[in-house]
């Protein structure tokens, strides 16, 4: 992340994905927190996509748990979610289409060297049996 420039649409949604998941952890373990109920299943499977690492501990000093305002202004948590499910939904679409381009070439390399396999073997076949009948290719 570029410090001077603050962080990227990326970096964002990967941050509120961190806090939605600490802020629906959060209402499951000592809820009920306002507008917590805003907080879909679509949006969490998004945010455990996101951010697999989600714990305060286990990220950067000086990160919020999640905004404040979440628990006080009824619309934040809902201008937040708009945001995020489409920034969510856009970069898990880039990765499963970036996952299948790769299983894609992995296909293909194993294709290739199978035909190369299956071409080596043809040739050495070809030799056998050229070989005992004395033709020469």
């Amino acid at each position: 992340m570029d410090k001077e420039a603050g962080p990227s649409a990326e970096d964002n949604s990967r941050l509120r994905s961190r806090q939605i998941r600490r802020y629906h952890h959060k209402n499951q373990q000592s809820g009920p927190l306002s507008y917590a109920d805003k907080i879909t299943q679509a949006d969490l499977e998004f945010a455990i996509q996101l951010a697999p690492i989600w714990l305060l501990e286990d990220c950067e000093e000086g990160e919020l748990d999640y905004p404040p305002q979440w628990e006080t202004l009824p619309k934040s948590l809902s201008f937040t979610l708009q945001t995020f499910r489409r920034n969510a939904a856009a970069m898990t679409a880039l990765k499963e289409t970036m996952d299948a381009l790769k299983k894609a070439e992995m296909e293909k390399e194993a294709a290739q060297a199978m035909a190369d396999d299956h071409l080596i073997r043809a040739q050495e076949a070809e030799a056998e049996l050229l070989q005992p009948s004395g033709f020469i290719k």
